[in-house]
C-alpha cells in the first residue's frame, strides 16, 4: 500500500473512498454506494475494488449470506470480464445493498487480528470517546456485551490451521469441501477472517439465527450512466466562439456527487490524512497524487503536449469553491463534542449479531 495519497479520477484519495463505499453499504444508500465504487472503478482500480468487495463480504455478510459466495466468485473471477463489462459492479452492489449483515467477523477481527483494543473495550464493559489510532478515550461504563460462549469455544488467537482443525471438527463439516472454500486462492481475503465468518454462520445456523435469502436482483446499463466519466467538451458555444461549452474547469462541481466523510465515520480509521497535508495535497500538488491512478496514466500517456493535458484535465481544484472542496478534503478530525464514537458505530450498524 502506498504510504502517499493517491487521488481517483475526480481528485478523491482512494482509501477514504474504498470507506466511503463500506459505509455507503452498510446505510443502505444506494446512490451513493454505486457512486463510490464506480469512482473507484473508472479510476482504473478494478481489481483492488474487487479485492475491496471480498473483504466487505467477508467481514460483514459472509455468516448471514453463505450462498452469494459462489455468486461473488462467478462475478469476480474473470478481471478482463470485469473490467469490460462495468454492469456487472452495479450488480454486486445492488445485490449487497438487499442483503442483510452484522458486525460479528469485524468486530472478532478487530479484537482478535488487528488488536484494536478500543473495540475489545466496548464488549469487555467500557466505552470509548477517541479513535483506534490517534488521540486519548474517555471511557465508561456500558451495558454492551458479547456471548463468550463462542468464545470459549474457539480460540480465535490460534494459527489458521488449528481453528481450521477445530471449526471442521466442532460442526462435523467435510474437510475436503470446507478447504476448497477457505483456502481459495481466488478469494483475495485473510485465512482467519474467511474462518471467522464460517464460524459465525455455522453457530448463528446452529442458534437459528435468521439468514438472508437467496433472491438477485438484475441492474439496467440506463441505471448506471451517471456514474461514467465525463470529459470536457471544448467545442466553442454559438454565442461566444471563445468560451468552450465545458472547459475542465467546470468539471469538479458537477461531478463530485457526495462527500467523503458523509457517514461522520471516516476519523476512526488510520488515514494518510493524519500525518500528510490532504489539503495542500489537493489544493496546490494533486498532479503529484494522480502518477499512480490508471486512468490518469492513460490520460498522461494520450496528451503527451502538457497544454493539451491540461487544458483536458486540469480541473482547478484550488479556484473550486469551498463546497466543491470540502467534497474531497473536508475537516474529519474537528474537535466537534458530537463527533461519532466506535459505540456510535455499534449503536448504528449492529442489528443482527449473533454474539449477544
Amino acid at each position: 500500500m502506498s504510504k502517499d495519497f493517491i487521488f481517483t479520477r475526480y481528485l478523491y484519495e482512494k482509501e477514504e473512498v474504498e470507506l466511503a463505499l463500506t459505509f455507503a453499504l452498510l446505510n443502505k444508500k444506494e446512490e451513493e454506494a454505486l457512486f463510490w465504487a464506480y469512482e473507484l472503478y473508472y479510476s482504473g482500480f478494478q481489481t483492488d475494488l474487487i479485492q475491496l468487495l471480498w473483504d466487505i463480504y467477508y467481514q460483514f455478510y459472509a455468516s448471514m449470506n453463505p450462498a452469494f459466495y459462489v455468486y461473488l466468485l462467478k462475478k469476480t473471477t474473470h478481471i478482463e470480464e470485469f473490467e469490460k463489462d462495468s454492469r456487472i459492479l452495479g450488480c454486486i452492489i445492488n445485490n449487497l445493498l438487499t442483503r442483510p449483515f452484522n458486525l460479528d467477523t469485524f468486530t472478532l477481527r478487530q479484537m482478535y487480528v488487528d488488536k484494536n483494543d478500543i473495540i475489545e473495550n466496548i464488549f469487555k464493559g467500557t466505552t470509548d470517546k477517541g479513535t483506534t489510532d490517534k488521540g486519548t478515550t474517555d471511557k465508561g461504563t456500558t451495558d454492551k456485551g458479547i456471548n463468550f460462549e463462542l468464545l470459549k469455544l474457539f480460540d480465535f488467537t490460534q494459527t489458521d490451521k488449528k481453528l481450521f482443525d477445530q471449526f471442521v471438527n466442532y460442526f462435523e463439516l467435510d474437510n475436503t469441501k470446507m478447504k476448497k472454500i477457505i483456502y481459495n486462492k481466488n478469494i483475495p481475503v485473510d485465512t482467519k477472517t474467511i474462518l471467522i465468518s464460517y464460524i459465525l454462520y455455522h453457530y448463528g445456523e446452529k442458534m437459528n439465527k435468521r439468514m438472508g435469502k437467496k433472491i438477485y436482483v438484475q441492474t439496467m446499463p440506463e441505471e448506471l450512466v451517471i456514474y461514467e466519466t465525463i470529459q470536457v467538451n471544448l467545442n466553442c458555444k454559438e454565442e461566444n466562439k471563445l468560451i468552450p461549452i465545458l472547459p475542465a474547469y467546470k468539471i469538479l462541481p458537477l461531478v463530485c456527487l457526495f462527500p467523503i466523510n458523509g457517514s461522520q465515520y471516516l476519523h476512526l480509521f488510520k488515514l494518510k490524512r493524519e500525518t500528510q497535508d490532504i489539503r495542500q495535497a489537493y489544493l496546490n500538488d494533486w498532479v503529484k497524487y494522480v502518477v499512480n491512478t490508471p486512468i490518469w496514466i492513460k490520460r498522461m500517456e494520450e496528451f503527451e503536449e502538457e497544454e493539451d493535458y491540461y487544458q483536458n484535465f486540469n480541473y482547478e481544484p484550488d479556484e473550486q469553491k469551498k463546497e466543491t472542496q470540502d467534497k474531497s478534503i473536508q475537516d474529519i478530525y474537528n474537535s466537534n463534542s458530537d463527533k461519532k464514537t466506535w459505540n456510535n458505530f455499534y449503536e448504528d450498524f449492529n442489528k443482527n449479531s449473533f454474539l449477544e
